[in-house]
């Protein structure tokens, strides 16, 4: 990859050797069991040849049964450059420094930095560590690099790894989200100009979650399971609500697909497990909340003895606990006390009422003429007109103070819209004139020129 462009022109491929990825010795840990006889050190022996042996001996190559066309092989070769770039921001014993970096250069405004900015931008780590993670994210190609200028920037791929990993940057994905989470990786995929097929796929994906709930529910409801089955139909109305969302949001891209039974029948399938896990969530609710109802008006009788016993078992605290939000304290009048009342009373009756103020005397008015109003635009026309050579427009505006100037300009201006047919004629030229005088440093450049007299 060449330093000397901003615009990354390809990917490095990931280095062969990855034992600082810690991959195959996790899963050795997680893999390997030890005989009934054996001691933790052997355990441990034996982990690490597993790791060992994992890192040197190259796996088989997987033989395949159909031509290599027909499988999603050929897809996925397309876009290893870039599940490689993702790839080398995550691996590693720094992988949660640089998916940090680089969240904080995602939530900067700016599209370019210098690496003086950069330490700036994060802050939290040491200036030479911030040094040394750019300087790994440009070498594997997120980061681009300009030695002229100096400047780092995000490429296209860049965003879009980054914007991905900070996506994907929660501690687990919540079930309840799982198919709003696939509609919204549908619209990325439609986004990014993905194939068919893949979006295909995760649609497939979503409907597979829906039938999945529908055998979960049926299962529940064998089982009878009253805690778990409402919380799964809870779940499963959230699931009906998201997979309409999807269908709604996604129309126009299946509905250009009529003509495949493949997209048919998904869609199909989509809306018939839509009808039937709405149905049967919305009963499931229905039947447990009446079935409670019924038990309380009918065969469960509460008498004042069990709510002593309740109340005595649990205790004033948790009692308070559980009806915070359900009781309010019941109308209550403040007892006073009698002599305070009397003093009250008898402080109030010694005050005087409070009265308006007394009017002021009355006074002559005079009589005073109204000044003559001044019309400053008639009076700068006249001054215009009596001009008999061509005059600049600096030299006929800046007059004493720049606020003296800017406010001859302005009612120059409203002398021409009122008067403009008989004054003189103000020619517009090209650039500024500079007469740096009266506090005026630069003014557009124009001249006044008087009009010629009509020869007899």
């Amino acid at each position: 990859m060449s330093e000397s462009s901003i615009i990354r022109e390809g990917h490095q491929s990931l280095p062969a050797d990855s034992s600082q990825d810690g991959v195959w010795a996790s899963h050795s840990l997680a893999t390997a069991s030890a005989p009934g006889d054996a001691t933790p050190e052997s355990v441990a022996e034996t982990v690490q040849d597993e790791a060992n042996e994992a890192l040197t001996t190259p796996g088989t190559e997987p033989i395949l049964t159909v031509p290599e066309e027909l499988t999603p092989l050929p897809a996925v070769d397309e876009a290893m450059a870039m599940i490689g770039l993702l790839g080398s921001v995550i691996r590693g014993k720094r992988a949660r420094y640089r998916v940090a970096v680089l969240r904080s250069l995602q939530g900067d405004r700016s599209w370019r930095w210098r690496i003086g900015r950069l330490q700036e931008i994060v802050h939290w780590l040491e200036p030479h560590s911030v040094t040394e993670i750019v300087a790994e994210l440009k070498e594997v190609g997120v980061l681009g690099y300009d030695p002229v200028t100096r400047y780092y920037r995000l490429g296209a791929e860049g965003r879009l790894v980054a914007a991905i990993i900070g996506a994907v940057t929660v501690p687990q994905v919540e079930r309840r989200r799982l198919i709003k989470a696939i509609n919204k990786t549908m619209s990325l995929s439609l986004a990014l100009g993905a194939s068919e097929d893949i979006v295909l796929a995760q649609f497939q994906s979503a409907v597979a979650q829906l039938q999945e709930d529908w055998d979960e529910l049926r299962s529940l409801i064998e089982d009878m399971s009253r805690d778990a089955l409402v919380a799964a139909a809870h779940l499963v109305q959230d699931h009906v609500e998201d997979m309409k969302e999807l269908l709604s949001e996604h129309e126009s891209f299946l509905a250009g697909r009529t003509q495949e039974k493949l997209y048919l029948d998904v869609e199909q399938e989509a809306f018939d497990l839509i009808f039937r896990l709405g149905a049967l969530a919305a009963t499931v609710i229905q039947t447990l909340s009446g079935r409670a109802d019924d038990l309380m008006r009918a065969g469960f009788h509460v008498d004042r003895g069990d709510i002593r016993q309740f109340i005595g078992e649990v205790g004033p605290e948790e009692l308070a606990i559980m009806i915070a939000d359900l009781v309010r304290p019941p109308p209550y009048a403040v007892r006073l006390s009698a002599q305070l009342a009397f003093d009250a009373l008898e402080e109030a009756s010694g005050r005087r009422r409070a009265a308006p103020p007394p009017l002021p005397e009355p006074v002559v008015l005079e009589r005073q003429q109204v000044p003559a109003r001044i019309d400053a635009a008639h009076e700068i026309a006249v001054e215009a007109k009596e001009l008999r050579n061509v005059t600049p427009l600096a030299d006929f505006v800046v007059h004493h103070s720049w606020p003296t100037s800017v406010e001859r300009h302005s009612v120059l201006i409203d002398a021409y819209s009122r008067y403009g047919d008989n004054m003189p004629v103000l020619a517009h030229m090209y650039g500024f004139d500079e007469p740096k005088r009266d506090e005026v440093l630069r003014i557009s450049r124009a001249e006044l020129q008087p009009r010629k007299e009509a020869s007899p």
